[in-house]
């Protein structure tokens, strides 16, 4: 049997992730997005709906947080921030400093709890996505009701965070509630298919492995037979932003950590791969002193923050 064992590299990445998200939720707050994000929130600056329902599985909300002073020369425009923590932790108030932050810029932000994976669940990559796409139609909807006509969208997210905010734009380019204009991710993992994690399935234990996997982070049920005629990987397309690329693809900021041990340093490059194929407009920041968390590199922090400005600028209308 190989090294490659799948499900135990989805449980040692989700206690690894966990782990790094509980250290930067402590260390990076206070000292390294401090001085990029800080926002001293009051009245003045704008208003937070915090709880509201979307329809998604128990427990799902959202945020919403609108400025006193919306970008006047824009359409009115949303950024939503998706939190991270590996498909199976993390909040919406790991968001905050960041909504505020857009929000003082004059653009509406929001941040959501979707649904968790965990044991005896049935939640999926695939039901965070549906979830996402619930709660862009009910901010639409609540904004609309508040006199806000939404007419466009960026999402956002960090590590799990920044591949859903690339997952919903890419498969949701054409039907999405609000029109997604471009994406500013951190860290996120744009593959799901078990080679770009270093593995293959060639053995009845690994078929196993494979079956188990893809009914967990996908939600489909598989047999072997599938697994060896490699019919199965149409599952993990669904779910990998890499192989939902195409040239209508909306423009993406990435950043990626040299030294990221969550997520396979090299998986980056077929997504940029994919972008240059089909003629996207991306951008790359390399945090080259950072891991996963990204805390080791605090100038290409705020060289992300400024980019991803100039994207509002650029991209909204």
């Amino acid at each position: 049997m190989k090294k490659f064992l799948w499900v135990l590299l989805c449980i040692i990445t989700s206690i690894v992730t966990f782990v790094v998200s509980f250290l930067v939720g402590i260390i990076v707050p206070s000292v390294k997005y401090a001085s990029s994000l800080a926002v001293e929130w009051n009245e003045e600056v704008g208003e937070i709906v915090t709880d509201l329902k979307f329809g998604g599985g128990e427990g799902t909300s959202y945020d919403l947080y609108i400025p006193k002073k919306l970008r006047e020369d824009k359409e009115t425009s949303l950024i939503l921030f998706i939190h991270g923590g590996s498909f199976t932790g993390g909040s919406k108030m790991d968001e905050d400093m960041w909504c505020k932050y857009y929000a003082a810029q004059g653009y509406i932000t929001a941040t959501l709890d979707y649904s968790l994976m965990a044991e005896g669940s049935s939640v999926n990559i695939n039901t965070m996505n549906e979830e996402i796409f619930l709660c862009v139609k009910a901010i639409k909807d609540e904004c609309l009701a508040r006199g806000y006509d939404i007419k466009q969208m960026a999402t956002s997210g960090q590590s799990a965070g920044g591949h859903l905010a690339m997952l919903y734009a890419y498969s949701h380019g054409v039907d999405s509630p609000i029109p997604v204009k471009f994406v500013f991710q951190q860290t996120g993992p744009c593959s799901f298919h078990i080679e770009d994690w270093g593995g293959d399935a060639v053995t009845e234990a690994e078929y196993d492995e494979v079956i188990s996997a893809v009914l967990g982070w996908a939600g489909k049920e598989i047999t072997k037979e599938q697994v060896a005629d490699g019919s199965y990987v149409k599952f993990l397309s669904e779910i990998s932003p890499v192989s939902l690329v195409n040239e209508n693809t909306v423009p993406t900021l990435c950043a990626y950590g040299a030294n990221d041990v969550v997520v396979p340093v090299n998986m980056k490059y077929k997504l940029f791969e994919a972008f240059e194929k089909y003629g996207v407009k991306y951008d790359f920041i390399y945090f080259e002193n950072s891991g996963h968390g990204m805390t080791a590199d605090t100038d290409k922090q705020v060289e992300f923050i400024e980019k991803s400005l100039e994207y509002c600028d650029k991209y909204f209308e």
